[in-house]
């Protein structure tokens, strides 16, 4: 670990751990030292990978019609499958080792943090987020921030939004 630009805080090589609460866009890091963390991605969101009632009594079904009508109006169905879909690239995508950058933003009170996680995909770095996007399995939707690598938070969401319209375009993921 050690300091990152911009008050980053920068981990680097560290691989993803085993959680029940992984999905998408959420997940468990293991750090070098046997230390865990829960993190969030920046600006984006995938859809539930599952219906879930609380104990409370209330349940994620309002979300999941959000993110359904998001996705232009699909079927509850067919975005929890996305979600699965999103569930499992994201697993895919971090199985070996991957850099996360984070200034211990919390998400909401839930002892998540927001994060940027930058991977190695076939010899070029590449944002999370990105691939998220450009794969039509989040919706661009939640915190942002600038990159570590300077390019501002505008900027980024506007690259988002392009590769989103390409994967609309060509109906991948949740895009019909």
């Amino acid at each position: 670990m050690h300091q990152g630009t911009q008050d980053w805080t920068e981990y680097q090589d560290v691989s993803l751990a085993a959680h029940l609460h992984n999905d998408g866009d959420s997940f468990r890091v293991a750090f070098s030292n046997a230390s865990e963390q829960e993190f969030r991605l920046y600006f984006v969101d995938t859809p539930e990978s599952q219906f879930k009632r609380y104990q409370d009594g209330n349940t994620n079904g309002e979300r999941l019609e959000q993110q359904a009508r998001y996705f232009g109006g699909i079927e509850i169905e067919e975005c929890i499958a996305i979600g699965i879909r999103a569930k499992k690239l994201m697993h895919e995508l971090l199985s070996g080792h991957f850099d996360v950058y984070t200034r211990y933003e919390e998400v909401f009170d839930s002892g998540r943090f927001y994060c940027h996680v930058l991977l190695p995909l076939n010899g070029s770095p590449r944002w999370l987020d990105e691939l998220l996007v450009e794969n039509g399995m989040a919706r661009i939707i939640t915190q942002t921030a600038d990159l570590p690598d300077g390019t501002s938070a505008e900027r980024h969401k506007k690259h988002l939004l392009r590769l989103e319209a390409e994967a609309r375009k060509t109906r991948r993921g949740g895009w019909k």
